[in-house]
């Protein structure tokens, strides 16, 4: 079972308990938006469900806290970001201004972080920038869980990108956040800790067969990649972009965000194209709305189906947990009440 709770609560619920384990105000407000903007649009994976790991990483140390993670590099359009192992929102969000800055002043910009964590989901920085205008897209290393095709050994990471794109004032932006796996590892997690079947196509166990268990696919098993040979060929290009281009490290050797013994060493790519260079923004915003009106017009599949665009799904989720607040799964409110009491804190959910 699960209950609906405010979004406004399960702010505060966040930022207790991120300042409990050493963040400062803004810091830890920072990466609830993160989380609370994720779990809002339903994309539990990275949110709420998330929140023990990164707690668990800064209590250990194995993510760093209070770093001023410099740009090390700047020149045109282009950075570098020494995240210095601190949070990946922080850096992320870092990154995604600067790209934003630069794409405004050169036309395009191309930021690549180092040396980074896990940095939630990436329609948190492209949004925003579409709804000002640019193009904006985040690709991200991930730690090995999906077998390469062909492989019966998991060694690309899940790899996601972001892709947003503005559709003009009263739209919400077109936006593209996914996995390179046919799900994001989080939603097996999530199936995990609620004890919910998975569909066979998700993964394989330790053995390399199709099963319907969410915790034989995580001790052992492989996540498989979306499209086959075509998801896997994607995740081996972001892994040499956001790992290898960024200095983070090779294919593979990206950390595990459980693994409270090391820095993740994970690598980001942001970027952004101002529309306006190209052509009038409000031209663009026109031409895309012919073209996607086309889309919605065609005729459904199945009977009494509907077309969604990328990111309708997930503005729908925002609008109905606005209003009737977000659900919260039983074992997972359990469990992060049990953390808040950990290290004292007096909110609940």
């Amino acid at each position: 079972m699960s209950g609906r709770t405010d979004a406004a609560a399960l702010r505060a619920f966040s930022v207790s308990l991120c300042r409990a384990a050493g963040l400062s105000a803004d810091d830890a407000a920072l990466l609830t938006d993160s989380i609370v903007f994720a779990e809002c649009r339903g994309v539990t994976s990275h949110g709420l469900l998330r929140l023990p790991q990164y707690i668990a990483r800064l209590r250990s140390g194995a993510t760093a806290r209070n770093v001023p993670m410099p740009f090390t590099m700047e020149c045109g359009g282009t950075a570098r970001l020494d995240a210095q192992n601190g949070l990946g929102q922080l850096a992320g969000r870092k990154a995604a201004d600067k790209a934003e800055e630069l794409a405004g002043k050169y036309g395009v910009s191309f930021v690549a972080v180092a040396n980074s964590n896990h940095f939630g989901t990436g329609a948190w920085y492209a949004i925003p920038a579409a709804r000002r205008g640019f193009f904006a897209f985040n690709l991200s290393s991930a730690a090995s869980a999906m077998a390469p095709h062909g492989a019966a050994q998991p060694l690309l990471g899940t790899d996601p990108l972001g892709l947003a794109l503005p559709r003009g004032e009263g739209k919400a932006p077109l936006a593209l956040d996914m996995a390179l796996s046919t799900v994001a590892r989080g939603k097996i997690r999530y199936a995990a800790l609620s004890g919910t079947p998975i569909p066979e196509t998700w993964g394989l166990d330790a053995h390399g067969a199709p099963t319907t268990d969410a915790s034989a696919v995580l001790n052992g098993g492989t996540l498989l990649p979306a499209g086959g040979a075509k998801g896997s060929g994607l995740a081996i290009f972001i892994e040499l972009l956001c790992a290898v281009l960024t200095g983070s490290g090779a294919l593979g050797g990206t950390g595990l965000l459980s693994d409270l013994s090391r820095p993740a060493g994970t690598g980001h790519i942001f970027g952004c194209v101002d529309i306006k260079r190209f052509l009038p923004l409000e031209t663009f915003e026109r031409l895309c709305e012919e073209s996607l009106s086309r889309i919605t017009a065609l005729a459904p599949a199945q009977p009494g189906g509907e077309i969604l665009l990328p990111g309708e799904p997930e503005e729908r989720r925002a609008a109905e947990s606005a209003a009737n607040g977000v659900p919260v799964a039983a074992a997972l409110r359990e469990t992060l009440n049990a953390l808040a009491e950990e290290l004292g804190c007096a909110e609940r959910l």
